[in-house]
């Protein structure tokens, strides 16, 4: 069981520039990428979304790459076209030629004419992406482990919310069957003073069928059973936030069956704990993923 909540980070150099990835996660219905990437790496951003979806099955994720350091990251090169400085000897020489002209051209005025020197702006971090990826792998490696950790902390929360409802399903039926055997009495009594046979034929019926409409162990039995298989997902691994996510909306539906049918005021007053217990249990279940 993991939570949909994780933090990790890695720190590293490249090229000796400090460098920096953290990925967060949050709760998400579905699985949500989002990257925040300086310009000379949005190359990235592919490979750390396939990062993302290799490591996570849902909640939204925030992966980030910063530079610690101020240093520029981009170089200047330099140089010149050689055909182009051809071009302007060979013009040069028949210049001189033709007109008669006296003096050479030297390297700095054939520097100096135009489209012969050419420079070019690169990043220091080209072709570095591979090292990027690997402090990013670190950074996904501890953010698995901590929503791990997370997940935990949230099984031990959501069993405590498990136990809580069994108890209450268990003083809910208790109370059912004190309030069913003091109905059967009183209605015994009144049978009892009937004096026609089918004056006594008619408050059986009766009585049968208001202890019929009050009953509510066969909605206590489902959500014990719903309770047994919420459990066994909390020991199996893998994605379960769903399937109890669903668990959860079936623990409300039987207890307000049983609010219905409420025919005590203690019982009344289980059902309102019950419902309590069953919110807490699905705001936990929200942060699984």
């Amino acid at each position: 069981m993991k939570s949909m909540t994780g933090f990790g980070s890695s720190n590293f150099q490249v090229q000796g520039i400090s460098s920096q990835v953290t990925v967060r996660t949050v709760n998400g219905r579905y699985l949500e990428v989002r990257t925040h990437l300086p310009k000379e790496l949005q190359i990235l951003e592919p490979d750390l979304k396939s990062l993302a979806k290799k490591s996570f099955l849902r909640g939204t994720v925030d992966i980030s790459l910063q530079f610690s350091s101020s240093e520029n990251l981009s170089k200047i090169n330099v140089g010149y076209d050689e055909v182009v400085a051809k071009a302007w000897v060979k013009q040069v020489k028949e210049m001189k030629s033709k007109l008669k002209l006296d003096g050479d051209l030297d390297v700095k005025t054939l520097l100096a004419l135009p489209g012969v020197t050419v420079t070019a702006k690169t990043s220091k971090l080209t072709g570095q992406e591979k090292a990027f990826l690997s402090g990013a792998t670190k950074a996904f490696d501890q953010c698995v482990s901590h929503r791990k950790k997370e997940g935990l902390a949230l099984k031990k929360l959501i069993l405590g919310h498990l136990s809580q409802l069994e108890k209450l399903c268990k003083k809910i039926s208790q109370e059912q069957k004190k309030l069913e055997k003091k109905l059967s009495k009183e209605l015994k009594d009144v049978v009892q003073h009937e004096v026609t046979a089918e004056g006594r034929a008619l408050l059986e019926v009766k009585t049968s069928d208001t202890l019929e409409k009050i009953n509510v162990e066969e909605e206590l039995s489902r959500l014990g059973e719903h309770i047994k298989s919420v459990k066994a997902l909390c020991q199996v691994g893998g994605p379960s936030g769903r399937k109890m996510d669903f668990f959860a909306q079936e623990f409300l539906r039987e207890m307000n069956t049983v609010g219905s049918k409420s025919g005590s005021s203690q019982i009344t007053s289980l059902v309102v704990e019950g419902k309590s217990a069953i919110e807490s249990f699905r705001e936990q279940v929200q942060n699984i993923e």
